[in-house]
């Protein structure tokens, strides 16, 4: 793909973006509103965040959908009401018919191979020139997008959204153009300019490290919060035009692409979203399912997150904490921290009752008791313990899991020559960095290497200069712990 459309359409970008925040800074409201407007149809950044998009998905190389006779419920029935001559021999179907419409309420039973797989074909600039044509924040494209169902530790089901390619520069070039004006919040660590996840980690460090700040700790999580937000509160208070918010967020576009039918297998009038992966769940998960991926904020895309950051930004400010008492946000997920727990009980309850009483949504929290410190407690993937005045973080289990998983996998590649033994730096390089709060990473990571040279000669011929230098590196951590 071609670097100077894209260089062309950062530049653009950065240009109106600065443009706004200089309106914005002398006041100018209406000409910000104006640029804003400009920088939503600039075909310039239009095709530049087409081309970033198209490039990234051209090394993915995308699979082609196919049919299977054994899960017949992960066809596209939308696609198929669109063209009912490819409706063959009989499916499940009510007794209401019309002259231009079939509702379809139970699964399709079988279906001829309708769709043809096509041959993949990367994209090319002219396919970024031609779609930015057609790319509108206040009108639905025509793609179809994925919902699928991922469990949940607590039990049931996630309805997660995955776009495709028009969508997800519909939905960049929205938070391009209206970031600015959400909400954020200093304790809030997911929203932009304030570090993320590993920030919000080094800040409970911090705090964590001073015994007399901090005695007590409490988790707290939103049950269900994006699919507890109110849609009507996100319309009429949200600082962008409702055509966009309805269609680009909230999929919910009155003029959307349906084609001449209007319902999908489950009686929901969402004909762009296609459900896929339910092969083995019952009737009443899918219809749950369904419901769920309707309610709220859709989870998976890209604006979801910057809204939901909006609402928690609009909560806090009208919250009033107890003297003494620390919170970080991070998403949906909350940790309180505080020198005494009577502190820490008293700012759960006013969280806990700020939260339920905002009209964005009737947000409930998991409401759990204070543990000390010296006991540890488990937040963002990570376990905290303060123990002989030092803090120590360590990742859960599943980090481990993972890590170890990516190092097998990179290890039984070498030793099938299919990798290169300069990837093994690299993938030693990305596991350190998911094990980085822990000080003993480098021993964890030298172990497990040195396992698999043990069992895998190719690999372990290969691998000798990486252990001889992952073994300096655990030499120099040992004797820096002893010397504290």
């Amino acid at each position: 793909m071609s670097k100077r459309l894209r260089k062309q359409g950062e530049k653009s970008l950065d240009r109106l973006q600065a443009r706004i925040a200089k309106a914005e800074a002398r006041g100018d409201f209406r000409g910000a509103k104006r640029l804003r407007r400009l920088l939503s149809r600039s075909y310039n950044v239009k095709v530049g965040m087409m081309v970033e998009e198209m490039d990234r998905q051209n090394g993915l190389k995308r699979k082609p959908f196919t049919h299977s006779e054994t899960s017949p419920s992960q066809a596209n029935c939308n696609a198929l009401q669109r063209r009912p001559e490819l409706l063959t021999e009989w499916s499940w179907h009510d007794e209401r018919m019309a002259v231009n419409e079939v509702l379809i309420e139970d699964d399709i039973v079988k279906i001829d191979a309708w769709r043809r797989t096509r041959p993949w074909r990367p994209w090319k600039n002219a396919d970024a020139k031609r779609k930015a044509n057609w790319l509108h924040l206040g009108k639905a494209p025509a793609d179809i997008y994925k919902v699928f169902p991922v469990a949940k530790s607590s039990g049931g089901y996630r309805a997660i959204h995955a776009f495709g390619l028009m969508d997800r520069v519909r939905q960049r070039l929205l938070l391009a153009t209206f970031d600015q004006s959400l909400k954020t919040s200093p304790s809030i660590y997911s929203a932009k300019g304030n570090g993320g996840r590993k920030a919000a980690v080094e800040r409970i460090r911090t705090l964590l490290e001073d015994g007399r700040k901090v005695l007590w700790a409490a988790p707290l999580d939103i049950k269900g919060f994006f699919n507890s937000v109110n849609r009507d509160w996100v319309v009429a208070n949200m600082p962008m035009p409702k055509a966009y918010i309805k269609s680009t967020i909230l999929l919910d576009d009155g003029e959307e692409y349906v084609g001449r039918y209007m319902r999908d297998c489950f009686g929901m009038a969402r004909t762009r979203a296609k459900l896929t992966e339910v092969g083995q769940l019952a009737d009443m998960m899918l219809r749950e399912l369904w419901i769920t991926s309707r309610a709220g904020l859709p989870q998976g895309a890209a604006t979801s997150s910057a809204i939901a950051t909006h609402i928690v930004a609009d909560v806090l400010a009208v919250l009033e904490l107890p003297k003494g008492v620390f919170l970080n946000v991070y998403a949906d997920d909350m940790l309180i921290l505080g020198a005494s727990k009577e502190a820490v009980e008293r700012a759960i309850v006013t969280l806990c009752a700020t939260f339920a009483s905002h009209p964005a949504g009737s947000f409930v929290l998991h409401r759990v008791a204070p543990r000390r410190i010296s006991d540890g407690f488990e937040f963002l993937g990570m376990s905290f313990r303060r123990r002989k005045g030092r803090c120590e973080c360590k990742p859960d289990r599943d980090a481990f899991r993972r890590a170890k998983a990516r190092l097998v996998e990179c290890a039984l590649q070498i030793e099938a020559g299919e990798l290169e033994a300069s990837a093994l730096h690299r993938v030693l390089a990305g596991v350190r960095e998911c094990l980085w709060t822990w000080s003993f990473a480098g021993a964890w990571v030298w172990q497990i290497t040195r396992q698999l040279a043990a069992v895998l000669p190719n690999f372990r011929h290969l691998s000798a200069s990486q252990l001889l230098r992952l073994r300096d590196e655990v030499q120099s951590v040992i004797f820096e712990q002893g010397r504290r």
